[in-house]
């Protein structure tokens, strides 16, 4: 189990959804490239590194996801040049993307920035239940 993050967040999500068949099947069409070692991340969670942490974030579905629907690429920008961003991602299989902050109102001020730039968005905070890496 690795200890939870306490860190405020911002989830943005497009108004285009996409289909988690649509996603891993353009997934499954593009050239496979390189991932980073999750061990960076999992060290850096270890450590309660919050900087690292967030700046070692990746997500191997997000280059097949940007092509379904482009304004992933636009909400991740968006999430990642707010004021107090430490990185960002997308979740999952997409379309929302989430933005890593130091402080509740960066978080607060990407959220709204959003809203405002016609997304869905929301500040919240990372849960304090922790999370499990499982080798495979």
């Amino acid at each position: 189990m690795l200890p939870p993050l306490d860190a405020p967040v911002a989830v943005i999500r497009p108004v285009m959804p996409v289909s988690t068949a649509d996603a891993y099947r353009a997934f499954d069409a593009l050239e496979p490239v390189a991932a980073p070692d999750p061990d960076t991340l999992e060290s850096a969670l270890k450590a309660g590194d919050l900087r690292s942490s967030a700046a070692a974030l990746y997500n191997a579905m997000t280059r097949s996801t940007i092509e379904l629907v482009p304004a992933v690429e636009d909400a991740l920008a968006l999430a990642r040049s707010a004021d107090g961003a430490l990185g960002a991602a997308m979740t999952g299989s997409g379309s929302a993307v989430f933005g890593i902050f130091c402080e509740p109102e960066g978080a607060e001020r990407c959220a709204s920035a959003a809203r405002e730039a016609g997304y869905w968005a929301i500040s919240t905070a990372l849960s304090p239940l922790g999370c499990t890496v499982e080798r495979l």
